[in-house]
């Protein structure tokens, strides 16, 4: 397991084993709960997964550490953005196909929805000592089960910035985490379905050997109908 050190709220920093000073879990999130997950952010019309691969990456070095809290889950994925996946592409634009940057959006928020259905049982898991991967599977597992009661919205989107064009045939590498240490309750101007809670996340888009293609700010409300 390559061990990682998480620097800042915006990025996951890669360093040398002479610098590593934290442990991290990667766990694979089956494709079908991916789908289950994706599912709840409209579940009035067929939902596109745009993300492959989903990992959550869990560092076991946060517990008890309150200033890093934001940091000890992140979500990252794949994007494969090709004509076979998306032949829309073809004429967007014609001899010159582009990717969407609306699509890179979704992607961020698809992951974010990932990350909502996780935290609540990987939070209560990791705030314990003496946790062990089995756990954190199991936590996995609980989060996928539990999903199925709640609604999940984006509804918010700041800070975007687009800083390369991406064409097929390529794979945007995509992570996103919390930019707080959790969710708050949602202000009633942006609120009118009942009780529900914010989470305000941070989406990073990058491609191989050119770097940051796209980042963003982005909010995905929870609603719980039993509260």
């Amino acid at each position: 397991m390559r061990a990682l050190r998480f620097q800042s709220s915006r990025a996951i920093r890669h360093v040398p084993n002479s610098e590593q000073s934290s442990k991290a879990y990667r766990i694979h999130v089956l494709e079908n709960a991916v789908e289950h997950v994706v599912r709840r952010l409209d579940s009035s019309r067929p939902v596109r997964q745009l993300v492959q691969g989903v990992q959550l990456v869990i560092s076991a070095s946060t517990a008890g550490q309150e200033e890093d809290q934001q940091n000890h889950m992140l979500v990252e994925a794949q994007v494969r953005v090709d004509i076979e996946r998306f032949p829309e592409l073809s004429g967007h634009f014609p001899n010159q196909p582009v990717f969407p940057a609306v699509r890179v959006l979704e992607a961020f928020a698809h992951l974010g929805a990932v990350l909502v259905a996780h935290h609540h049982e990987i939070t209560k898991l990791t705030e314990t000592r003496g946790w062990t991967l089995p756990d954190i599977e199991t936590a996995t597992t609980r989060a996928c089960q539990s999903v199925a009661s709640l609604n999940l919205q984006c509804s918010a989107v700041r800070k975007a910035r687009f800083r390369q064009m991406v064409s097929p045939p390529s794979i945007l590498h995509v992570s996103c985490g919390l930019l707080s240490n959790g969710p708050h309750d949602c202000s009633p101007e942006c609120n009118n379905v009942g009780f529900s809670r914010t989470y305000m996340m941070w989406g990073e888009a990058r491609l191989p050997h050119r770097g940051l293609a796209a980042e963003a700010e982005f909010g995905i409300d929870r609603y719980d109908p039993d509260q």
